[in-house]
């Protein structure tokens, strides 16, 4: 028994075939549209990425400077009370031990200590900033998809 396709069978398959190779194009179509707005909001994106940045770089250099000021400043106020816990720790040392255990020697002690915690307590401010933005833009899409329609009309018309 030999199979075949028949002509109504080879007709639909004609129309299938060009039913495919119409919506293929309208999927090729919608690929490059879909593409083309892609690559707008890609260069946006990447406009705005590059603004954005260059409007952190400058916040960041004026932030800098300004902490570099402060911490200028910490180092001034860090050397004044080390300069003053180690007078006071001097002069403390200079006096006899009956003098060191005496209230006014613990007073003076503790004064002592007192400045070389804030000495040791004035430390340098760190900032966190951000880093410039860095962001993976898509690709374009691409269809690569078989020819199905070649593959329809490729089927054998009959058995054997």
């Amino acid at each position: 028994m030999g199979l075949k396709l028949g002509k109504g069978g080879a007709a639909e398959r004609d129309d299938l075939a060009g039913t495919l190779r119409a919506a293929r194009s309208e999927l090729d179509d919608a690929v490059e549209a879909f593409n083309d707005r892609l690559s707008e909001a890609r260069t946006a994106l990447e406009e705005a990425i590059e603004a954005y940045n260059a409007a952190v770089g400058d916040a960041k250099a004026e932030l800098q400077e300004a902490l570099d000021g402060y911490n200028g400043a910490l180092d001034e106020a860090r050397a004044f009370a080390d300069g003053v816990a180690s007078a006071a720790e001097e002069a403390v040392e200079g006096k006899s031990e009956r003098w060191q255990g005496s209230e006014r020697g613990e007073a003076a002690k503790a004064y002592a200590e007192a400045w070389r915690e804030l000495a040791e307590g004035l430390c340098d401010v760190e900032l966190d900033l951000p880093e410039d933005l860095e962001v993976e833009l898509p690709g374009d899409v691409a269809c690569d998809a078989d020819d199905h329609a070649d593959m329809l009309d490729e089927a054998p018309d009959e058995a054997g």
